[in-house]
């Protein structure tokens, strides 16, 4: 038995739990929402442009990553926004009502 499935199940729920509370909006005021795409080799973590337009900014820099590493990427994104606000240069990210 792999550890791969429960990896991609952890991986969808995190995505679906961040998309589904927080709302990340980037400079240009377009709503973004979190994607994991996996490959071959591993995983691909990034925002894009809901309303078209494509990836905005990749969380993993066109690297192909670990499961492992996805989810806790994924864990360290939730834990940094988790009930408060995070603004940078690229985007923000604030709680949905």
């Amino acid at each position: 038995m792999t550890r791969e499935p429960n990896t991609k199940m952890v991986i969808n729920n995190l995505i679906g739990f961040i998309n589904r509370d927080y709302q990340f909006v980037n400079a240009e005021g377009e709503e973004m929402r979190i994607h994991a795409n996996p490959n071959l080799n591993g995983w691909e973590l990034w925002l894009y442009r809901v309303n078209g337009g494509g990836v905005s900014v990749m969380l993993t820099q066109y690297e192909q990553i670990p499961g492992e590493m996805a989810v806790l990427i994924l864990k360290m994104l939730l834990y940094d926004v988790y009930g408060r606000t995070v603004q940078n240069k690229h985007y923000t990210v604030s709680r949905r009502v």
